[in-house]
């Protein structure tokens, strides 16, 4: 995953007051929590590591899913993220479900409302907590530096979805700051095309920031791209009241993509999705 390595100008009058922000008790509470939590998943994960190699099919459905699903909510509630959902969610398995990237915290919202298994990158692999999470979870990590490699990569995701396990992946390649939706890469849809399957967008708008709306001026303090080490950036996060996240799902059919071959499936997903988002303004 990379990053928008840029920071926005703040407005002279703009300040985070104190009533926005919890007691730094609090805040270390949320943070030894979180570790608590990561433990737990980690050891109860572990074992079925084994199992997700053997008879990856069924552990995804039938065991980590289930689990991660609830883990992610319950770490959503810790970091005081509200999710709303609208649209249509319903999907078949084998369904490539691909999302606006908007940071690190991606991953953890989207688990919370589908199922599925993850098209990363060998950077998410080394990040500090969610590189192991997205691992244990039976993430398909991918070397998009090697261009030789790519045919081979998404092979790999083909399979997958032909054997009925839903692919998530952030079709933009690198995380944004919100204020546009770049253009999608195409490669890994073919994993949809080949198998004629479902593409579940879905569109993540972030709404208030410790109850006010996310403007450029403070969106620095939710969305990570890169304006900080992330370690640091975890800590400021967790210093904020509430983080309130609205995920738009619709379904673009095989049926409704086949139909226009002389369009990319990629470009149709963007127009699908770029009507949706809230840009931060």
């Amino acid at each position: 995953m990379e990053a928008i390595g840029k920071m926005r100008p703040l407005s002279k009058d703009f300040f985070f007051e104190k009533s926005d922000m919890v007691h730094p008790i609090t805040r270390v509470i949320k943070a030894l929590t979180i570790v608590a939590l990561f433990t737990m998943y980690f050891l109860i994960t572990l074992p079925f590591y084994p199992a997700l190699k053997l008879f990856p099919v069924w552990t995804r459905k039938y065991v980590i899913s289930p689990f991660l699903m609830y883990f992610c909510k319950t770490l959503l509630k810790v970091l005081g993220i509200k999710i709303t959902t609208s649209g249509n969610f319903e999907m078949k398995d084998g369904t490539v479900v691909v999302s606006n990237h908007l940071g690190y915290i991606d991953m953890v919202i989207l688990w919370s409302v589908v199922p599925g298994c993850f098209i990363s990158t060998v950077e998410v692999q080394q990040m500090p907590l969610f590189g192991k999470m997205a691992a244990l979870a039976g993430s398909v990590f991918i070397e998009r530096r090697s261009i030789k490699n790519l045919p081979a990569e998404v092979k790999k995701v083909e399979d997958h979805v032909a054997k009925g396990i839903n692919m998530i992946f952030f079709p933009e390649g690198m995380c944004t700051d919100g204020t546009e939706l770049l253009t999608f890469k195409k490669p890994f849809f073919k994993a949809a095309t080949r198998n004629h399957s479902d593409i579940l967008t879905m569109v993540m708008n972030v709404h208030t920031v410790s109850g006010k709306p996310i403007t450029k001026n403070n969106v620095y303090k939710v969305l990570w791209y890169r304006q900080k080490r992330i370690i640091f950036h975890i800590w400021d996060f967790l210093s904020l009241r509430s983080v309130e996240v609205n995920i738009d799902g619709a379904l673009l059919t095989a049926d409704q993509y086949l139909r226009n071959p002389k369009v990319h499936v990629a470009e149709q997903t963007y127009d699908f999705m770029e009507k949706r988002v809230k840009y931060i303004k």
